[in-house]
């Protein structure tokens, strides 16, 4: 509540003053860039300019101006949430935490969106650490890991290759093989016969 009275008293002072559109904007865009400069100074590591933008867009829906107050509102609602995070230094645990969940359930339909809200953490933000981290986006680490356990089983077991596909979380053999060709170099048939061949 503290955020929105704020919100109405930033823009009933700006239009006590007769300011114009363009000098609200101005304001606005100054404000933005101190939200920016916070906060750099709890994570310098990421790109905050790219999560301060997604926070606005993801605040941004139907029937709301963008810019407006309502806009405004809500976006310094959730910019507030993603700096409490940052102060708590929440991110430091939750890469492990997400690490975990991978290795523990990776056959399972997992999401970056899901798992930010899992563990209360802004989605843009873990994308970013998860990038910076890995040097990979969440989705080509997780299908990667899959690979890995996938060719596992293409050498510890006869399993039939659909029969693997779906252990490792693909419900469509060709999108799996396709995935498997751009990752290991050849299909799952063919790197099988060359590991038979090679052992």
């Amino acid at each position: 509540m503290e955020i929105r009275k704020a919100v109405e008293q930033f823009y009933e002072e700006m239009s006590q003053m007769g300011m114009n559109a363009e000098s609200m904007n101005l304001n606005i865009n100054y404000l933005l860039f101190q939200l920016i400069h916070l906060a750099s100074e709890q994570d310098n590591d990421v790109n905050q300019e790219e999560i301060l933008r997604l926070i606005s867009e993801s605040s941004f829906e139907n029937g709301i101006l963008r810019g407006s107050k309502a806009h405004m509102a809500r976006f310094a609602c959730e910019y507030g949430d993603y700096l409490s995070q940052l102060r708590k230094n929440v991110s430091r645990g939750v890469l492990g935490m997400v690490e975990k969940e991978i290795k523990e359930n990776y056959a399972a339909n997992l999401t970056l969106k899901g798992l930010s809200e899992k563990y209360y953490v802004n989605s843009a933000y873990l994308g970013q650490l998860f990038r910076k981290k890995y040097g990979l986006s969440f989705k080509d680490y997780l299908n990667n890991f899959r690979m890995e356990q996938a060719a596992g089983l293409l050498i510890r077991t006869d399993k039939k290759i659909v029969q693997i596909a779906e252990e490792v979380g693909y419900h469509d053999l060709d999108y799996f093989v396709n995935r498997f060709i751009q990752v290991k170099g050849c299909t799952p048939a063919r790197f099988r016969k060359q590991m038979q061949q090679g052992s």
